[in-house]
């Protein structure tokens, strides 16, 4: 028995050496350098969990190639997401509210007064272009921006910024909707439109309240 166990210890003392391990590391690229260091970590741990549990490298291979797929499957949705926000945002820079000239002419009462008749029939795709369409020409009537045809909400947003900055990220999440709601990304539903409605009011309903 004494001679297995001192071929043992000398099969350990040149597994253990420098020369031997960096002869090893030469042999393997890089990545099975990672692949080899992730699975003997996990083994590890397996076998501090589960010290007499069998199949330990086995388990460590189908779990690190498990979290691998999920890393793989994480920076993937991460990618997509930034994609579909770089999407919106160009969007955003893009679109002009004001599609015809009629729009621009209406005054922000008459788009409330045409916000109604369509709540009637249930539009409310075209309800929520009137509502945003009348909070724009209000806030032109204010002074706070100057309405133009050729003007984007990305424009519009940099002016309220400067004259109105406690309106402008209001002004920003609203006109995204609007934009999703009008170019066909989003199915409003009438829940959504009253939230919609609510936010856009509280900034005309006085001066409407007076007026009408």
């Amino acid at each position: 028995m004494l001679e297995p166990d001192k071929a043992r210890q000398d099969l350990e003392k040149i597994l253990d050496s420098k020369e031997y391990q960096v002869y090893n590391i030469e042999k393997e690229n890089t990545l099975q350098i990672w692949w080899s260091k992730a699975k003997q970590w996990l083994m590890d741990q397996l076998e501090n969990l589960f010290p007499s549990a069998g199949m330990v490298e086995t388990s460590a291979s189908i779990l690190l190639i498990i979290f691998i797929a999920l890393v793989v499957l994480l920076v993937t949705v991460i990618v997509i997401l930034i994609i579909r926000y770089s999407v919106r945002k160009t969007k955003f820079r893009n679109k002009r509210p004001l599609q015809k000239l009629s729009e621009m002419e209406w005054s922000y009462q008459t788009h409330i007064t045409e916000v109604k008749k369509l709540e009637e029939i249930g539009d409310y795709e075209k309800a929520t272009r009137h509502l945003f369409l009348a909070l724009l020409l209000y806030f032109n009537q204010c002074g706070w921006l100057k309405a133009k045809m050729w003007k984007t909400n990305w424009e519009y947003y940099a002016e309220l910024k400067k004259t109105q900055p406690t309106w402008a990220q209001k002004f920003y999440n609203l006109a995204h909707f609007f934009d999703k709601v009008t170019y066909g990304e989003h199915q409003i539903e009438k829940t959504e439109y009253e939230d919609y409605k609510k936010d856009i009011i509280v900034g005309l309903e006085a001066r409407v309240q007076k007026e009408g």
